[in-house]
Formats: structure tokens, C-alpha cells, sequence
């Protein structure tokens, strides 16, 4: 066996969930139809290969924002009709201003500190137009509870790609993903890529407090067993 790194890039679109992509923009798209029907200019932070930005029709002008620039590039192929940046989401600054800003599938939580989240907000304010929208979902302290009881890893047979083996590793408010792919190359040889990723996880309580310094929670929504909460914000004046 010989054991690599390559990068997730090349697993992400195998291992990611068609279903769960849907989900996440079905989510954002009906606090979008319910508090701003007219929007038009649509972005994504943490957007990926463009797994949730494919879902959107084409009405809206979608862009997307990603610190890793293989992920934009990849991005740029699956969802060509989009315009795409490389930054982070907690310091970003681009001349534009959109109608909704949006953070799916937890990406929000691996900023590395609270400082970031709150800078993460700011920025977001900046760049949304007047009454813009601000949804993004995170892990809650449940998630933490639940995932310390996870105490085996799961390994999970993916056909076009081998194996997958995942296992949360909790250390106070943070939670590690030891994380391998077990590529199949040729006959019963296996190629290992291992990865290590770290997510932080706070209170609802004091996200909120963070956010109302910018705007109005409109909703704040449990999911996945309240292992989740989805939250929907409008700038403030």
C-alpha cells in the first residue's frame, strides 16, 4: 500500500452527496424566496467544486469564494456560468455587494478561531447590499455531545473510489476528522490519502450575540437531530 496526501479535490465530487448537496440549496433557496424575492446576485463562501452553486437556477448570478484555488478552479469547471474568487472567508474584500451571502455544510466552523467568525460576519456585512440576507448553517454543542459517543471509526465502501474511513476525534470545543481514502488502483492494490481536518464549535448563544452586531436573526433553525442550526439573518440599516 503506499500512503499519500493527494488532494481532497480529487475525492470531493465521489464522496459528496448528490441528495445532500440538493438539501443545502433547497435551504438557503426557500429563506431566499420567503425574505428576498427579488435577489438577484447570489454568493457562496466556502463554495467548494460548486456542489450547492449547481443547484441554483439561472436566474440568479451566482459567485463563489474559496481560500483553496484548486477548489476554485475545479469550481470554475463544474459551474461555468459563475464568477469565482480565492480568499478567505474572514477577510475578504472584493468590489461587489450581493443580495444573499450563504455558508453551507458546517464550512463556517473550520475558521480557526472566534475572532475569525466575527470578522467572517463583518466582512459579510460589508458586502451585502441594503437588506441583504446573511445563511449559513454550523455544528451546534450537541454536535460535540453526539460525536464523542463515536468512539470506533466507520468504513464505508464508495465503488469509484475504494474505501473511506472517518473517525471525530473531540478535544474541548474542537473536532478533529481523522479522515483516509483508501483509492483502489489496480487488483487488490490501495492507494492511502490521509487527512486531518479541525473544526471549532461555539455556543448558538453566543453566535448570536456575534451577529447581532450586524444584523437581525430572522430564523435560527435545528436540523440533523439538532446536531445543526441553520441561521437566517438580514443586514442591518
Amino acid at each position: 500500500m503506499i500512503i499519500m496526501a493527494k488532494s481532497f479535490v480529487n475525492f470531493w465530487g465521489a464522496l459528496t452527496s448528490e441528495e445532500g448537496s440538493k438539501q443545502r440549496a433547497k435551504k438557503v433557496l426557500d429563506a431566499l424566496n420567503k425574505y428576498n424575492k427579488n435577489a438577484k446576485k447570489v454568493l457562496e463562501l466556502g463554495a467548494g467544486i460548486g456542489t450547492v452553486l449547481r443547484h441554483f437556477p439561472r436566474k440568479y448570478d451566482i459567485y463563489g469564494l474559496d481560500i483553496m484555488k484548486e477548489y476554485i478552479s475545479r469550481c470554475k469547471k463544474n459551474v461555468p456560468r459563475g464568477r469565482y474568487f480565492v480568499a478567505s472567508m474572514h477577510n475578504f474584500k472584493i468590489p461587489l455587494k450581493f443580495d444573499v451571502i450563504f455558508c453551507v455544510y458546517d464550512s463556517i466552523n473550520f475558521l480557526k478561531d472566534f475572532k475569525q467568525w466575527e470578522s467572517t460576519f463583518k466582512s459579510v456585512f460589508n458586502h451585502l447590499n441594503e437588506k441583504g440576507l446573511f445563511i449559513f448553517d454550523m455544528y451546534t454543542l450537541k454536535a460535540l455531545k453526539d460525536l464523542k459517543k463515536w468512539t470506533a471509526p466507520t468504513i464505508t465502501p464508495i465503488k469509484s473510489v475504494g474505501y473511506v474511513y472517518e473517525k471525530p476525534i473531540i478535544k474541548g470545543n474542537a473536532l478533529f476528522w481523522d479522515y483516509r481514502v483508501f483509492e483502489k488502483k489496480k487488483a487488490n492494490k490501495y492507494e492511502l490519502n490521509k487527512y486531518l481536518w479541525k473544526e471549532k464549535i461555539f455556543s448558538a448563544e453566543k453566535i448570536k450575540k456575534a451577529l447581532a452586531k450586524h444584523f437581525k436573526i430572522l430564523e435560527s433553525r435545528h436540523f440533523d437531530n439538532k446536531r445543526r442550526i441553520l441561521f437566517v439573518c438580514r443586514k442591518k440599516p
